[in-house]
């Protein structure tokens, strides 16, 4: 799309053209030179525009197009111009947008007699998420000011920025970790045991108290009693993507804590060789039950989770959970406890499904309603876990510099 700005060059005109009335009427060197130089100045200005920038055609480069949250991202932007003589400045503006917000970063530039103009920036410690670049527009003029002529060049490509995966680390105390990993807070040992969850093979050291005596009659090989879902060859990884699944102040930060411990869940899981699903919400795609030897679907899908669904996360739950096999083991990470989920936990274990809550929270201590719910969950046979998330960093979706080297 092509525009021209004739405010200033039409103000010099009626300025040319009253100059040469007042010649024309009274006379005089002054009306005269007025007129001539005002001339002048409008047939250059017309003319450095027509010949100076006859076509304008742009270039985006992008050396990479998959990063880690937190990263720099850098961008090349290549502008060409054809004409035989100088041109004087133009104002290139790269356009891109998160999907919530447009962003720009604009580059003012002096062509003279070049040809081909390239500059470089970087957006600054992306936030996780999708960015579209959308289009390159370019503002240009003569040396005088006169004429402008605008030129919008559809530029589309897109980036896609992936959570950084939390190391989680299981510890019995729930004491604070170094920096960046996430603390799973397990049982102490003068609290109840946890129910059973599953059946698995028997490995060496398991005691013999854990033996699940029916199993090995039936199988005619050792069995032993699972107490800890993350034991079972099957977990289904669910992410709360609904609006009130991270609500409040800090909603943000918690739910992309969320989304780093369900690519740190994940990436476990692609270690040790278990079987994982990944699901964000009912309206949004999943990935099915199976073996993965990298996380690249899985980092694609949680590049583009929110939390602005409408389903909510004990829905999902038992919408999710029919296709599920009954040995699987499930893993619902939320920010939010109600009684809606606790309806659901009762359903879950009713069918003797594993469920396992990890509840995302600020260093702030729980509430005494949180803890209830906690209690109520616990009393129906669910694993409940408090996450408490790292330091927010200060991604930027928006932020960018110049880069000259």
């Amino acid at each position: 799309m092509r525009g021209w700005g004739w405010g200033n060059f039409a103000a010099v005109a009626a300025l040319s053209a009253a100059s040469f009335g007042l010649h024309e009427w009274r006379g005089g060197y002054s009306s005269s030179f007025l007129f001539h130089g005002t001339a002048l100045l409008l047939g250059i200005a017309f003319f450095s525009m027509c010949f100076g920038i006859r076509r304008i055609r742009a270039e985006r480069q992008l050396p990479q197009s998959r990063f880690f949250a937190g990263e720099d991202a850098h961008v090349i932007v290549t502008i060409r111009r054809s004409g035989p003589i100088p041109s004087g400045w133009m104002i290139v503006s790269d356009v891109w947008t998160d999907g919530r917000s447009e962003y720009r970063h604009s580059r003012l530039l002096f062509p003279g007699f070049r040809s081909v103009l390239r500059f470089r920036y970087k957006l600054n410690k992306l936030a996780r998420g999708r960015y579209r670049f959308i289009r390159v527009e370019v503002d240009a003029g003569d040396w005088m000011g006169l004429l402008r002529k605008r030129v919008i060049v559809p530029l589309e490509a897109e980036l896609a920025v992936y959570p950084k995966p939390l190391s989680l680390v299981w510890n019995r105390r729930g004491v604070s970790a170094e920096s960046g990993k996430l603390i799973v807070a397990a049982r102490l040992a003068n609290e109840p045991a946890s129910v059973v969850t599953g059946v698995r093979p028997y490995t060496a050291g398991d005691p013999l108290q854990r033996i699940h005596w029916k199993a090995t009659a039936r199988t005619g090989l050792l069995q032993t009693k699972s107490a800890d879902p993350f034991e079972s060859d099957k977990i289904a990884v669910m992410l709360d993507g609904s609006r009130g699944g991270f609500s409040g102040q800090d909603g943000d930060a918690r739910f992309e804590a969320g989304v780093r411990a369900a690519a740190g869940l994940l990436e476990w899981t692609a270690k040790r060789g278990t079987a994982a699903s990944l699901h964000t919400g009912s309206d949004r795609p999943s990935l099915p039950l199976a073996r993965r030897s990298d996380m690249a679907d899985a980092l694609e899908l949680l590049s583009r989770a929110r939390a602005d669904g409408d389903v909510s996360g004990a829905d999902m739950l038992l919408r999710e959970s029919a296709g599920w096999p009954n040995d699987c083991s499930v893993v619902l990470v939320t920010g939010c406890f109600d009684e809606a989920l606790l309806r659901a936990a009762v359903i879950l274990r009713s069918g003797r499904r594993s469920l396992t809550v990890w509840f995302v929270q600020t260093d702030s201590p729980l509430a005494d309603k949180q803890r209830y719910w906690m209690q109520q969950l616990e009393s129906s046979g669910c694993r409940v876990d408090v996450l408490h998330s790292p330091r927010p960093h200060l991604y930027s979706p928006g932020g960018a510099e110049d880069v000259t080297a």
